[in-house]
């Protein structure tokens, strides 16, 4: 019997995942899984496994800064596009890019590049042997080199200042990175505004510093991380849920409080910034537990608003909703975590999850869903209004009838990878 080869696929932006395809055996269609890294040595075998010629590399994914994208390709390499006012291009130079332009890979740093990060102004990659590399804005401190400098290039950082671990994933946010690494420890760097950076204060760090946290008085393992503009997320091997730094709009998803900050001033409920990791727990009224007893796949953030995706559910969300880019159906905040609707998906299951400033992408087996503010068309919906309350499927003829497998949303644009690996 044939074995499906699930070796081509895209790693999911800002998560330890890989969403792999393949055409199964006899032509019967194509196969997609969403497979969770064991290990950095997964990654380097998926990027380093031969695979057929082509006259041009495939992307495998992307991720979107503010005004700017990162592109990753099959064979490792790094391209950007877009504004580079601060250098977030890490083209050598300040100069906006108009078509994509090559920012390196192997030439560079001797191994392919397995994960790419936008920030609003800084960018960042992790390559198969876990180096960390950033360039951009760094005046807050967020390229995590121990100065307050634009880096046009993209700087390696040292391992040590991670704790001589690997790296296998990282966040950018607004003015600050997060890291995670093979050990499953957090590590951050930036501005500490509203506690952010999780070390229990709101102070600048200009090189990474590890994050504690801790379930009872017991270290966690982490096995994911994402960051919105003031607040981090991280997610353990077990499916626990932390958030620390800024609460407003409810974009830590830990206080009890329903719906909260009415867009009409109706009502408004003030809750503390956290400086360290609190655990969201947001418990089934049916069942007691987290979640409603829904497994945790992997996690997003961006802006003031937070998204869960779940194994076999429908994913959950909370924080800022006032573009609609909660997906559930009103222009509130929410300061809990909410379960959308299981008819939102119309029965099919969402693997991936990637949140802008403004909106929400979600991702199903075949197709792409949207949600939040239309401006500059960025839901890439036939719509006239100004908001998505509600996912709405993008139509399949406007990728050319091809699948989706990987896309990512900034402020004012969105790109989508297809399963061909075009953009």
């Amino acid at each position: 019997m044939q074995e499906t080869d699930f070796r081509k696929g895209a790693f999911i932006d800002d998560c330890k995942h890989y969403l792999a395809f393949a055409e199964t055996p006899g032509n019967s269609g194509v196969c997609l899984r969403c497979l969770k890294l064991p290990s950095l040595s997964f990654a380097q075998r998926v990027c380093t496994s031969p695979r057929p010629s082509a006259s041009r590399p495939q992307t495998m994914a992307v991720a979107c800064g503010a005004d700017f994208t990162i592109a990753l390709t099959e064979n490792g390499d790094v391209w950007s596009l877009g504004e580079g006012e601060n250098g977030q291009l890490g083209l050598g130079t300040t100069g906006h890019q108009n078509k994509p332009a090559w920012v390196g890979g192997r030439d560079v740093s001797k191994e392919p590049v397995v994960l790419v990060a936008s920030g609003t102004r800084h960018a960042a990659c992790v390559t198969s042997k876990g180096v960390l590399y950033t360039w951009g804005n760094g005046k807050h401190g967020e390229l995590g080199d121990g100065f307050q400098e634009i880096r046009l290039n993209p700087q390696q950082i040292n391992l040590a200042t991670h704790g001589g671990e690997p790296a296998v994933m990282v966040s950018c946010g607004a003015s600050h990175t997060v890291v995670l690494t093979e050990a499953g420890c957090v590590w951050t760097c930036g501005d500490g505004q509203f506690g952010k950076l999780g070390h229990g204060n709101d102070k600048l760090q200009l090189t990474l510093k590890l994050v504690s946290i801790l379930e009872g008085s017991r270290p966690v393992r982490m096995s994911m991380v994402a960051s919105g503009c003031h607040h981090s997320v991280a997610l353990t091997s077990g499916g626990q849920v932390f958030t620390w730094g800024r609460a407003k709009f409810g974009s830590l998803g830990v206080t009890e409080a329903s719906v909260v900050c009415s867009i009409y001033g109706e009502s408004e409920i003030f809750t503390e910034d956290r400086f360290v990791p609190t655990q969201v727990a947001r418990s089934s009224v049916e069942t007691g537990e987290c979640f409603g007893g829904a497994q945790p796949l992997m996690i997003a953030a961006c802006g003031f608003h937070t998204v869960v995706v779940m194994k076999e559910s429908s994913p959950w969300v909370w924080g800022k909703g006032r573009s609609g880019q909660l997906g559930l159906g009103r222009r509130d905040n929410f300061y809990a975590p909410q379960e959308l609707p299981a008819q939102a998906f119309q029965g099919t299951q969402v693997l991936a999850a990637h949140c802008g400033f403004w909106n929400t992408i979600f991702l199903t087996g075949e197709k792409m869903w949207t949600c939040g503010y239309n401006g500059s068309h960025v839901l890439g919906h036939s719509m006239n209004t100004d908001f998505g309350l509600e996912p709405t499927c993008i139509e399949q003829i406007r990728f050319n009838n091809r699948r989706i497998i990987a896309a990512a949303v900034g402020v004012d644009h969105t790109m989508a990878v297809d399963h061909s690996g075009r953009v």
